[in-house]
């Protein structure tokens, strides 16, 4: 009973009705991150991760990507 089964992780290739944004919350689901992890791992103001990869109001720098893929885990075609 101590026991945890690990879930699958989601397949990323959803198809091409599903818009990245909505990959990219259900990745975060299955990982069980929230923006507010995310900003943590990356010592930036929480708001910060919704503003580059979901509203697209600020731009995502070559350094900050690779951080996003690298310390976070984020999958390269969600970012």
């Amino acid at each position: 009973m101590g026991r945890r089964i690990k879930r699958p992780t989601l397949p990323l290739n959803l198809g091409p009705g599903v818009p990245k944004a909505k990959r990219l919350e259900l990745w975060m689901r299955d990982q069980g991150l929230t923006f507010k992890d995310i900003a943590t791992q990356l010592g930036v103001h929480h708001t910060w991760p919704g503003k580059v990869l979901v509203a697209k109001t600020e731009k995502l720098t070559p350094e900050r990507r690779r951080q996003l893929i690298d310390v976070v885990g984020v999958p390269e075609e969600l970012v």
